[in-house]
């Protein structure tokens, strides 16, 4: 069995300003920096033999803090980064109802089949990120694994695991730094452990 520790990035100024954000290659804020820390705190005496990050800043950034109290380097994994946005990047949701309202109706009532523009539909993001649990399973068989990504690749990874309705990806909260647990039995097959945890950032 693999313990996958999943992590959402620290802060950054667009999570601020609730801008929707994929590819745009951001660092952290002061605040994302310390979330990371503290949740690198949290995590330093868990069994941790490997550390996975998105390539994006925002997570290697996170990634970094959470390897170095085991030790470890940060193996970047392409597959890792966000859903990708498309022409909806750094918008806000009010923005781009304002631009696009017909299609984010539809989208929002289904997301699984209908693609952003310039970006790409949640089916092809969870069959992505599907491919990563082959690849951490296949690598990790039974160990402890981190892989620190972003808020909507972590709702495809638990829609994958849990072999869900997709429409229910939009009752999944994921917060800055927060820590979702998935223990890997396959591949394919997971039990949810814990999900979208932030007792670590009380005291910030």
């Amino acid at each position: 069995m693999v313990r996958l520790f999943l992590i959402r990035h620290g802060e950054t100024s667009w999570n601020a300003e609730s801008r929707y954000i994929s590819f745009t290659d951001l660092d952290l804020t002061e605040r994302g920096g310390a979330q990371a820390l503290a949740l690198s705190r949290r995590l330093a005496g868990e069994p941790i033999s490997r550390v996975y990050s998105s390539p994006l800043r925002r997570a290697r950034q996170t990634a970094k803090a959470i390897a170095e109290p085991h030790g470890l380097k940060v193996k970047v994994v392409q597959d890792l980064r966000e859903v990708d946005f498309g022409f909806w990047e750094g918008l806000t949701y009010g923005e781009i109802r304002g631009r696009y309202g017909d299609l984010i109706d539809q989208w929002s009532s289904d997301p699984a089949s209908v693609a952003i523009p310039g970006g790409e539909s949640w089916s092809e993001a969870i069959e992505r990120v599907g491919e990563v649990f082959r690849k951490i399973f296949r690598e990790n068989p039974e160990s402890g694994v981190a892989a620190v990504t972003h808020g909507g690749a972590i709702k495809c990874m638990i829609s994958y695991i849990l072999d869900t309705d997709r429409l229910s990806l939009w009752k999944i909260r994921q917060d800055s730094a927060s820590l979702t647990i998935v223990d890997l039995i396959e591949p394919n097959k997971g039990i949810l452990s814990l999900l979208n945890d932030t007792c670590h950032l009380r005291d910030l």
